[in-house]
């Protein structure tokens, strides 16, 4: 099946697919690394694009936040992310990657232009928080699948100290996606979100 045509509607549905496995989509559909190495480079500096991306983001999730429950569980993934962005940096340093222009990343920028759209579309502030609830639990997804897989792939090569450092921000993915989701808890996003607006 051909899927390298611009207006072929495989080639849209192969997007999809990126957001699933960028790495292998990219290394498919562009067929730029050459290695396991190069392929690993490639996946630390589109995680760097990732929190590069959020790191510019996040504020203006908190801004359009009513819930102070909503507004300091980001406020605390701000700081946690521009650390990640920072160790990320340090990484591909560390890997002698170029990080003045990060190959960014295609997937992230669409979960985050699609969140922040749709947001300021709601005048209703209870709705409005659980979008952005809703975003940020997809996001922090996404990153947690890009932190595994880089992670596995340095393990495989023998970057065993490249692959704890992702070990350790693969670790606070997850605890930031258990407390997006947890502000749902047993009671559901809706309700819960609901409280904290209304005390």
């Amino acid at each position: 099946m051909e899927i390298s045509g611009k207006n072929n509607p495989a080639r849209f549905s192969h997007n999809y697919c990126h957001a699933l496995t960028p790495s292998f989509y990219d290394c498919v559909m562009n067929q730029q690394p050459s290695s396991r190495v190069e392929l690993l480079h490639h996946q630390l500096n589109k995680l760097y694009s990732v929190e590069v991306q959020l790191s510019d983001t996040l504020p203006e999730f908190m801004q359009q936040a009513r819930s102070d429950m909503l507004r300091e569980g980001i406020r605390q993934h701000i700081d946690t992310t521009r650390s990640q962005r920072d160790r990320m940096y340090a990484i591909l340093t560390n890997h002698n990657v170029d990080t003045d222009a990060p190959d960014e990343d295609r997937v992230m920028k669409t979960l985050l232009d699609d969140t922040k759209s749709l947001c300021r579309t709601i005048d209703d502030a209870e709705v409005r928080d659980i979008a952005i609830l809703s975003g940020a639990t997809k996001i922090e997804h996404y990153e947690m699948a890009g932190y595994l897989s880089a992670m596995n792939l340095a393990r495989e090569i023998g970057e065993d100290d490249t692959a704890d450092l992702l070990q350790e921000i693969y670790n606070e993915e997850q605890s930031a996606a258990r407390q997006m989701e947890g502000l749902g808890g047993s009671k559901g996003i809706v309700e819960r979100v609901k409280e904290a607006i209304t005390g």
